[in-house]
């Protein structure tokens, strides 16, 4: 579902310039879980950024579903081939749109039929009670409003969900509850999932493979198993690993 060959990602411009991915190649069959981790500025973010459209200034091939992308702005079809859920789950809903609003803005965007059903299906689906339309943002939990969130997602049907840290912002008694119904709705829909975390104990969790980066270089992948295992061939993953379950 997502291939990526050479890319490289770069942010700034004349002397400023800088690398931040190099000549990253990977590949996510349909139906897995892909997770990349590493610390902050190891170029995980830029990864998904370039595989979104957020970020323009890379070189490389990318292709979703066997269809080349490029940098330029995207058609509709394939924006909504993938949908993004955020680390921080109030800031990327409209503070002053009801929940109801937020779920039926791609709907709106792409011109789909039957929206305001749609979005109580939606609701119904992340386990929200459908009241919860009329709601703004504020008068939610954080982890209502991330629930909010991958309905949105959901809206469109893509095949793809990009995961930023999906529950870093999330008190850990919810995080489990977000992490357990994003596995139902893959399993449910047949879902490719991409998640980017620093964690590596939510990714032996949710993922079938791992990348770990570093410096902008993709240094090892790796099975599940072979996480939680701990048989890593790479030191910095091994060293992520034990931080991550108390090993260390």
């Amino acid at each position: 579902m997502i291939e990526i060959d050479n890319l490289r990602v770069f942010y700034g411009a004349g002397s400023d310039r800088f690398e931040a991915v190099r000549g990253v190649t990977l590949s996510i069959r349909r139906g897995e879980t892909y997770g990349l981790v590493g610390e902050s500025g190891s170029g995980k973010s830029s990864v998904l950024n370039a595989i979104a459209g957020r970020h323009t200034d890379w070189t490389g091939h990318i292709r979703i579903n066997a269809s080349s992308v490029g940098p330029a702005r995207r058609s509709r079809a394939e924006k909504a081939m993938l949908q993004i859920v955020f680390q921080d789950p109030y800031g990327a809903i409209h503070p002053k749109h009801t929940v109801g609003a937020s779920i039926a803005e791609p709907l709106e965007i792409h011109r789909r039929p039957d929206r305001e059903k749609a979005v109580e299906r939606l609701l119904e689906r992340v386990g929200l009670p459908p009241q919860f339309r009329y709601r703004f943002p504020h008068q939610i939990s954080g982890g209502q409003r991330q629930r909010v969130s991958i309905a949105r997602a959901l809206a469109l049907e893509a095949p793809i969900l990009l995961l930023d840290e999906p529950t870093s912002a999330l008190d850990v008694s919810v995080q489990s509850e977000v992490l357990n119904l994003l596995q139902d709705l893959k399993e449910e829909r047949d879902l490719t999932y991409l998640m980017v975390s620093h964690d590596m104990a939510v990714v032996a969790h949710m993922c079938d493979r791992i990348g770990v980066m570093q410096g902008g270089d993709l240094i090892e992948e790796a099975s599940r198993e072979q996480l939680i295992s701990g048989n890593l061939e790479q030191p910095y993953s091994q060293e992520l690993r034990e931080a991550a379950l108390g090993l260390a």
